[in-house]
């Protein structure tokens, strides 16, 4: 008889932060650039930058939550039932929510791109919040060799791995950010642009089982608060600064300290006791992939229907920015609920 999977709640507390950190700095990005070009930072510009910059690890967050979920050497694995499901989890919804892309880029362009143009633009990754899409599927291609090292190798070559995976990324961002020359844009190619992840993936399978005994401190929050304020500092306003990618030691840092300390959490683990909590997380989290989709769209339009840009949003701008992320939210939220009762749609929501 298949025992029962005992269910993991600070995985899903993970997602849903992970997930509104995601709508959060999508729509918060566009505030941050501007202040600083026309002079005019003040209270709004720094409390808005400063929160932005503390969620910006939600990204690789997803990846290591993925990797601690899904890289299970003691476990059977059949690589062509795992593609399987995984494309229809997260081919489905790719496919079609590029062509929704493709057709706002038509609608929004002066002039018709031609068939080849947005061929590049797929191929270019240049597919605004779906480039996180063709990250997950590159790396569950490689998900079946990943994990057949695992199984045949000791602690100690998985360690190896942790490190030289975290090396590369480091070595790349920061080749990147003092040379032109050789910089080495994996962004711009669909079949390299997971590269810099591999690291986080790989790291949510080696911390799964590793206690720290500071992990869950005060401490590492503030660590972690102190880091985000340096980043912030250290970026002053610009949204692709060394600082805030994803391959820089800020984010790496930050991004391993908040999954273990959320994973780790006694605090949320209690919330398991309480069939409320239990079954209210578990309702947000299976929403969360859906909203992910769904929030750019509704961020265009909004956009496209209020004509408001950062230089004519009325003080103070933190409270648009708050009332603009609720109303983002709460329709993205409301647009994935109701998927549920359209027959057939619910595929390309995940």
């Amino acid at each position: 008889m298949k025992t029962p999977k005992k269910y993991n709640i600070n995985a899903d507390v993970v997602r849903i932060l992970a997930g509104f950190g995601v709508v959060l700095i999508h729509v918060t990005d566009p505030f941050i650039g501007y202040p600083p070009t026309m002079g005019t930072r003040g209270f709004s510009w720094e409390l808005i930058h400063l929160i932005n910059t503390f969620f910006r690890t939600s990204v690789p967050l997803f990846i290591m939550l993925s990797g601690f979920l899904i890289l299970d050497p003691t476990k059977p694995f059949d690589p062509q039932t795992f593609y399987r499901k995984r494309l229809w989890r997260v081919g489905i919804p790719f496919v079609f929510w590029v062509m929704v892309e493709l057709a706002w880029t038509y609608f929004n362009s002066e002039t018709a791109p031609t068939l080849f143009q947005l061929f590049e633009k797929i191929i270019g990754v240049n597919l605004g919040h779906l480039y996180f899409l063709a990250i997950i599927l590159d790396l569950y291609y490689v998900t079946p060799y990943i994990l057949a090292f695992l199984k045949n190798t000791s602690r100690k070559m998985h360690t190896y791995l942790l490190y030289n995976a975290f090396g590369f990324t480091l070595l790349l961002s920061g080749i990147n950010a003092i040379s032109y020359e050789a910089d080495v844009i994996t962004a711009d190619n669909i079949i390299t642009i997971f590269l810099p992840f591999i690291c986080y993936y790989i790291a949510g399978y080696y911390f799964k089982d590793v206690v720290l005994k500071y992990a869950t401190s005060f401490w590492m929050i503030v660590v972690y608060g102190a880091l985000a304020f340096i980043t912030a500092m250290a970026s002053n306003g610009d949204v692709g600064a060394y600082p805030r990618q994803y391959g820089s030691p800020f984010i790496i840092v930050m991004t391993i300290i908040s999954f273990l300390y959320l994973m780790r959490n006694i605090s949320i683990e209690k919330l398991s006791k309480s069939k409320f909590a239990t079954n209210s997380v578990r309702f947000l989290a299976s929403m969360i992939f859906g909203i992910y989709l769904t929030h750019m769209l509704v961020i265009n339009l909004f956009d496209y229907w209020y004509g408001i840009v950062p230089e004519s949003v009325p003080s103070p701008m933190w409270l648009y920015v708050l009332f603009k992320l609720g109303i983002v939210s709460i329709v993205s939220f409301a647009v994935v609920v109701m998927r549920k009762r359209i027959p057939y749609f619910r595929a390309v929501f995940g």
